[in-house]
């Protein structure tokens, strides 16, 4: 099974909870038999794992695009088109593709607190609270993975509700 992931949540040596959850993941997810093609945006970053996976030498894939771009719409299905793989993994979900074809899409959830919390996010920025708090659109996200991973029973419940 060819699978993507898109470790491009690793977004600086600065390790954040997203990018500590993503290493992780990758680290295990590739003890399987499976073939892994990992997703990254900076040299830094590939040189990075490369390090941190140790003997496992997956397939680097390397796009310019930031894992928030809105390019992404565009630019993923592109990725799958050519790499042909069964799964495509987004450790965190808010990216989706409405024109991803042919593989599953697989995205995990870590929480819904812009949703749940909008008012926490009054001076974010404008595309942050088009996108992430905004019931309608994270619904149409969510809706269109066809796996969903939850970190948490709380997050499971918050999602189900």
């Amino acid at each position: 099974m060819r699978i993507i992931i898109d470790t491009r949540w690793i977004r600086s040596l600065k390790i954040d909870g997203i990018a500590n959850f993503t290493l992780n993941i990758t680290r295990e997810l590739l003890k399987s038999e499976h073939q892994f093609i990992l997703i990254t945006n900076s040299n830094e970053i590939t040189d990075f794992l490369k390090l941190s996976l140790g003997n496992v030498k997956p397939v680097f894939y390397y796009t310019n695009c930031s894992v928030n771009s809105f390019k992404n719409v565009y630019l993923i299905p592109k990725i799958i088109s050519k790499l042909k793989p069964d799964i495509y993994f987004s450790p965190c979900y808010p990216f989706f593709s409405p024109l991803i074809k042919g593989c599953r899409h697989v995205g995990v959830i870590h929480d819904l607190i812009p949703l749940i919390f909008p008012e926490m996010f009054k001076n974010a920025s404008k595309k942050f609270r088009l996108f992430y708090c905004n019931k309608l659109v994270q619904k149409l996200i969510i809706k269109k993975l066809d796996t969903v991973i939850t970190v948490s029973k709380s997050t499971k419940n918050d999602l189900i509700n």
